[in-house]
């Protein structure tokens, strides 16, 4: 197994909304490796070959992220963070700047740069427009859940 090949480490905290479990998954060239689901805020992947290695971290309502990793002579430790589905600026809520930020976006008036956050704001799928923002807009008010 890839796992057992070599000594070395990689752990961290996690960042997440909720009381849900964070399942950390440890991909090497995509092939899946080793899954642990986490309550605690922290993670830890031992006996590692050296080389590049794909974290993705996710959650229910989250939208996961994935991270690349190389392990080496030390140990790695590396911080991750998945944003609940909604939350464009990261603030852990979801709420009226996460509309203006997409609406933003929509009326190219302040563009969504990174992709982690554009998918944050893709709530109903496809392309990210207006509709997105009516979606996240009846969520706020209460009258049609998100999740």
């Amino acid at each position: 197994s890839v796992l057992l090949e070599g000594g070395h480490t990689l752990s961290g905290t996690v960042e997440s909304t909720g009381s849900e479990p964070v399942k950390l998954e440890l991909l090497k060239d995509g092939v899946l490796l080793k899954t642990l689901n986490t309550s605690d805020n922290s993670y830890c992947f031992q006996n590692l070959a050296a080389g590049s290695y794909t974290l993705r971290v996710s959650a229910l309502h989250h939208v996961p992220r994935d991270y690349t990793v190389s392990t080496g002579s030390d140990p790695v430790t590396l911080a991750v963070k998945t944003n609940l589905l909604g939350d464009v600026n990261g603030d852990s809520k979801v709420n009226v700047a996460d509309t203006a930020r997409i609406y933003s976006h929509v009326k190219q008036s302040t563009l969504l740069t990174d992709e982690y956050h554009l998918a944050c704001g893709n709530v109903n799928g496809g392309k990210l427009d207006i509709s997105d923002v009516a979606v996240l807009y009846s969520h706020i008010k209460g009258t049609k859940p998100l999740y």
